[in-house]
């Protein structure tokens, strides 16, 4: 894996997505280069507030977990599932290359 980004630990874990991170997967989803690598462009914020609210998906939050326990961890991306088994990661440009959706997708296995 190469190095994390400055400042940061390797050490990454998967929260379950809740309302709370609704706007933060929307970040996530419409980030120039994942809208590209997806099958359709940015999507509007109105059809993301309905389709969380009617996806069957498992969503996950993709974050570096904090050098101290009592520290919130960092949300870096996300992981996706949807009804058929395909597996969708997204993380944000300053993580990028650094092995954190590799090792997101060794910890959905």
């Amino acid at each position: 894996m190469s190095k994390p980004a400055p400042g940061l630990s390797s050490e990454i874990h998967l929260i379950p997505a809740t309302d709370e991170h609704r706007e933060f997967v929307f970040t996530v989803r419409n980030d120039p280069t994942v809208a590209r690598n997806s099958r359709r462009l940015a999507v509007p914020w109105e059809e993301h507030f309905r389709w969380w609210h009617s996806h069957e998906s498992i969503i996950w939050i993709v974050a570096i977990r904090p050098p101290r326990p009592a520290e919130l961890s960092t949300p870096i991306g996300c992981v996706r599932v949807n009804q058929e088994g395909v597996v969708s990661i997204a993380i944000m440009p300053l993580y990028r290359g650094s092995g954190y959706g590799t090792r997101a997708l060794e910890l959905v296995k």
